[in-house]
C-alpha cells in the first residue's frame, strides 16, 4: 500500500533502502563486504542504502496548471531516469539522462493526480517505481494586496496567504484579466521582476524564484528557505533579502539583510549577511545604480531611514552612511533616477524626499515635498513623471522634467479611499510614455485590493476600475453559481464561481461604509448576513448592485440557519427564532436561554441542535416557535464548536475541539447516544460539513480532514487537505466559529479568517494513488 505524508509524498516505496542477506560461506561474505565498501558504511558498520525521491513543484500541495516542475534525486549514481503518468512505470515515458529537475505535464482529470519515476544504473539495474502526488484544481480568493510589479503585458500582485496573482493588462487595461495564482507556501510580501525571473519574498518560507518566460504559466525554479522575509530585490547576479530574523544565525540585532548569489537561479547560494546593528530600521525597499558598489535602502521606524550599504566586497557588505529623514513618517519606498543621480524617497506622513547621490557613498538631501502620507513611488522610463500613492494622498502625479533640480511639481491628483496597511499603496505604472492614452496606473492598496487608474486625463486621472479583495472572510455560502462571503472588513462580497477555479468578485454590499459581517446564509432569492449585533436581509437579484431588503437588531450573533419562514440565530446566550415571512420587517418571535455560548445552530424540521461549547449539544423542540422547549442535552467531553448531520438524519457529528469528532446517534432526538469519538493527535476540530458519503472537518493543524461516512457510526479517515494556513488557529482568535466549509458539487469552499477564501476540486475524494 502506498501511504502519503503531509507533503503529499509517498512514505512507503518512496524512500528505499537496499537489503542484504547474511550468509556464512566465505566467498559470498567477501562479495558482500566488497559491496558494502562500494555503497559506503555508516557509523557502527551499518550499510547506507540508496535514497530515491521525487517531488512536484517543490512539494506544493496544489496546482492549477498541468505544467509542473519535478525535482528528482538518486543518491547512488543513477545514469538514466524514466518519468511517466502511468502508476506502475510500465509505459508512457522514455529513458533519458538522469537530471535533478525536469519540466513535466500532468495527466489531469480533476482532483488528485500523480507522477511516477524509476532510475537506471551503469550496470543496467533498474530501480523500483516511486511516486509523488499533487492535487489539481485549487483556487483561492482574498488576501491583502501588499505589493505589485509588472513586466510587459502582465502585472504580479503579492497577496500574502493568497500567494502571487498574475494578471494580463494588454487586452483591457482598465479591467486586468486574472491569469493564474502562484500558491506560495508562505505569505507573499513583496515581488520583484528581473529579466525572465520573478522573485517573491514569501515571509516564513523564504525567497521563491519563478521563471516567467511564459507569464501565463510561471514555473517554479527554486526556493531559498529563510524566515521572516519582508522584501526581495534582485540586480545582476545577486538578490538582496530583508528580514527581521535569520534561522541558524546568531541574533546580534533585530534586522538583517542577506545577499544571495542567483547567477544560477535553480541553486541560490548564500554569499553574505548584513546586520543593521543598532540602527533600528527594517529594510523595505532597495535600489542599486547599475553595477556600482552601493545599495540604497529605506524602511522602518528607526532613527536612520536611509542606509547606504557598500557592496564592493559582496561577501562582506558594510554600512557606508546613514541618514535620518527629518519628517515624522517612516520611509517605505525608494526609486532611482540613475541618469541624474537622484533618489526619491516616500516618507509616510511627510511626503517625498529628494536626495543627490553625486557622491555615491554619501547621499545628500536636497528637498522635501509635502504630499501627505505617501507609501508607494513609481518613476516612468522617460524620467519625466513621478507617480505617488498614499494613505490620505490618493494618487499624485508630479512632473520632474521642467526644472533644473528635477524637484517634483504637482501635475495631477485624485482621491482614493484607502486603508492603512503594512505595505499599502504600492504602485506600478504600465506602458512607456506618459502621453499614451493606454497608460494605466495599478495600485496595490492593501485591504482595498487593486485600484486601476486611467491616466489619459493627466490633470484629473479618473478611477477606471477596482479589483476588490476579500480581507477577512469569516463565513461563506454558495448558491446558483455565486459564493457569498461574510467579510469582516468590507461587508458582503459576491463572487462569481461559474468557473470555481477562476472566481471573480461580482460586487459587494456594505463596502463603501464597511459592515463587519460574520455570518452568511443563502435561502431562495435572499441572502441573510449578520454582524455581531444585526441581521441583514439582502436582495442580490441584481448581482452588480445588491440591495438591502430589511434588518433586525439582535445581540451577540454567532451563527444563523434558515428553514422555511424562520431564521434561527445562535447567540452567546442561546437561541433566537426570527420570523422572516416579511423580508422588509423581520421580527423575533421566540428565544431559549442556554448555559453555554452557542456557536452553531442546525435545523432538522422542528428539531434544533445547538453546539453549546463547554455544555456540549443542546437539543430543542421548536414545534411552537414562540416557546422553544428543551428536549435533552448531550454533554460531550470536549468543546462543541460545530455540528453536522449525516444524510439519513440519524447521526450527528460534533467538532469537539481537541477531543476530536464525537458521533451521536440521534435516531431518537429525545434519547441521543454517543457511539464514537474519533481522535487524532495534535488536531483540534472546529468546523464540519457533510456531503454525500464524506465528512469534511476543519482543524487548526493541517486544514481539512476528510472522512468516509458510508457507515455513519464509524467515520473512516481518508486524507488531509492541507490548506494555505490551517483551518483555524485558536491562539489567534478566541472565537473560532467564524469559519465555515461548504460543498457545492465537486468543489469545497473554505472561509479561513486568517487566510484567503479557498476553493478545492474534490472530484476524487479517496486516498490518492492507491
Amino acid at each position: 500500500m502506498k501511504v502519503f505524508d503531509k507533503n503529499n509524498n509517498l512514505t512507503k516505496e518512496h524512500i528505499v533502502k537496499r537489503k542484504f542477506i547474511s550468509i556464512t560461506s566465505l566467498f559470498p561474505l567477501l562479495f558482500a563486504l566488497a559491496l558494502f565498501s562500494a555503497c559506503g558504511i555508516q557509523k557502527g558498520g551499518i550499510p547506507q542504502g540508496p535514497t530515491r525521491t521525487l517531488h512536484i513543484n517543490n512539494n506544493d500541495a496544489y496546482t492549477n496548471h498541468p505544467e509542473v516542475m519535478l525535482s528528482l534525486f538518486a543518491s547512488d549514481g543513477a545514469t538514466e531516469m524514466y518519468i511517466t503518468n502511468v502508476s506502475d512505470c510500465s509505459s508512457g515515458g522514455v529513458w533519458e539522462p538522469y537530471a535533478t529537475s525536469r519540466a513535466w505535464s500532468l495527466a489531469v482529470n480533476g482532483g488528485r493526480t500523480g507522477v511516477y519515476a524509476k532510475f537506471k544504473y551503469a550496470n543496467n539495474f533498474v530501480s523500483e517505481c516511486i511516486a509523488a502526488g499533487i492535487d489539481f484544481g485549487m483556487a483561492s480568493f482574498g488576501g491583502r494586496a501588499r505589493d505589485i510589479t509588472g513586466s510587459g503585458n502582465y502585472i504580479y500582485v503579492a497577496k500574502d496567504f493568497r500567494g502571487v496573482e498574475v494578471y494580463e493588462i494588454a487586452q483591457e487595461p482598465a479591467l486586468p484579466t486574472f491569469v493564474t495564482n502562484l500558491n506560495t507556501p508562505g505569505e507573499a510580501m513583496t515581488v520583484f521582476v528581473a529579466g525572465n525571473y520573478l522573485y517573491v519574498a514569501d515571509y516564513y518560507n523564504g525567497l521563491v524564484i519563478y521563471d516567467i518566460t511564459n507569464p501565463r504559466a510561471p514555473a517554479w525554479v527554486s526556493t531559498y528557505p529563510m524566515s521572516n522575509i519582508l522584501y526581495a530585490y534582485a540586480s545582476g547576479n545577486y538578490a538582496y533579502l530583508a528580514t527581521s530574523d535569520l534561522d541558524g544565525i546568531a541574533e546580534v540585532a533585530t534586522d538583517y539583510m542577506v545577499v544571495i548569489d542567483i547567477s544560477t537561479p535553480s541553486t541560490p547560494i548564500l554569499k553574505a549577511t548584513f546586520t543593521n546593528a543598532g540602527n533600528g530600521i527594517e529594510i523595505y525597499r532597495c535600489v542599486q545604480k547599475g553595477v556600482v558598489t552601493y545599495l540604497y535602502c529605506v524602511g522602518g521606524t528607526g532613527s536612520d531611514d536611509l542606509l547606504t550599504i557598500d557592496i564592493s566586497t559582496i561577501t562582506a557588505p558594510t554600512l557606508a552612511d546613514t541618514d535620518d529623514l527629518a519628517g515624522a513618517g517612516s520611509a517605505s519606498d525608494i526609486v532611482l533616477d540613475s541618469t541624474n543621480d537622484l533618489l526619491y524617497i516616500a516618507d509616510g506622513t511627510t511626503g517625498v524626499y529628494t536626495y543627490s547621490i553625486a557622491t555615491a557613498a554619501n547621499p545628500a538631501a536636497s528637498e522635501v515635498t509635502d504630499y501627505g502620507d505617501i507609501r508607494g513611488l513609481f518613476l516612468d522610463a522617460s524620467l519625466s513623471y513621478l507617480f505617488m500613492a498614499g494613505y490620505d494622498a490618493g494618487l499624485v502625479v508630479a512632473n520632474i522634467s521642467n526644472s533644473d533640480d528635477r524637484l517634483p511639481a504637482t501635475y495631477g491628483s485624485m482621491t482614493l479611499p484607502a486603508v492603512e496597511g503594512y505595505f499599502s499603496s504600492k504602485i506600478y505604472v504600465a506602458a512607456a510614455r506618459y502621453a499614451e492614452l493606454a497608460r494605466y496606473a495599478y495600485i496595490a492598496d492593501d485591504y482595498n485590493g487593486i485600484k486601476v487608474v486611467d491616466l489619459a486625463n493627466t490633470a484629473t486621472p479618473p478611477l477606471a476600475g477596482k479589483l476588490y479583495t476579500v480581507a477577512y472572510g469569516r463565513d461563506i455560502d454558495v448558491s446558483g453559481g455565486y459564493a457569498y462571503v461574510a467579510d469582516q472588513t468590507y461587508g458582503l462580497d459576491i463572487l462569481n464561481v461559474t468557473n470555481p477555479m477562476l472566481p471573480t468578485i461580482e460586487s459587494s454590499y456594505g463596502h463603501t461604509s464597511p459592515i463587519s459581517f460574520r455570518h452568511v446564509n443563502v435561502d431562495g432569492s435572499y441572502v441573510y448576513a449578520s454582524t455581531s449585533t444585526t441581521l441583514y436581509i439582502v436582495d442580490p437579484a441584481v448581482k452588480t448592485a445588491p440591495a438591502l431588503a430589511g434588518s433586525l437588531a439582535l445581540a451577540n450573533i454567532n451563527d444563523i440557519a434558515i428553514s422555511g419562514s424562520y431564521l434561527y440565530a445562535a447567540t452567546d446566550t442561546g437561541l433566537t427564532i426570527v420570523d422572516i415571512t416579511s423580508k422588509t420587517a423581520p421580527v423575533a418571535v421566540g428565544t431559549y436561554a442556554t448555559t453555554g455560548s452557542c456557536y452553531n445552530v442546525l435545523v432538522d424540521g422542528n428539531v434544533i441542535y445547538l453546539a453549546d461549547t463547554t455544555d456540549g449539544v443542546v437539543i430543542l423542540d421548536t414545534t411552537d416557535k414562540t416557546a422553544p422547549a428543551l428536549t435533552t442535552t448531550v454533554n460531550t467531553v470536549g468543546t462543541a464548536y460545530d455540528i453536522a448531520l449525516d444524510g439519513t438524519g440519524n447521526y450527528l457529528y460534533v467538532a469537539d475541539g481537541r477531543v476530536g469528532i464525537t458521533v451521536i446517534d440521534v435516531t431518537d432526538p429525545a434519547a441521543p447516544v454517543i457511539v464514537k469519538t474519533y481522535y487524532q493527535a495534535l488536531k483540534t476540530y472546529y468546523a464540519l460539513e457533510v456531503s454525500g458519503d464524506y465528512l469534511y472537518a476543519g482543524n487548526d493543524e493541517l486544514g481539512i480532514s476528510v472522512f468516509n461516512i458510508k457507515t455513519p457510526a464509524t467515520p473512516a479517515y481518508v486524507r488531509d487537505i492541507e490548506t494555505k494556513r490551517g483551518m483555524v488557529r485558536a491562539s489567534l482568535s478566541s472565537v473560532p466559529y467564524y469559519y465555515n466549509l461548504v460543498v457545492d458539487g465537486n468543489y469545497l469552499y473554505v472561509s479561513d479568517y486568517y487566510g484567503p477564501i479557498q476553493i478545492y476540486n474534490i472530484a476524487q475524494k479517496a486516498l490518492p494513488l492507491q
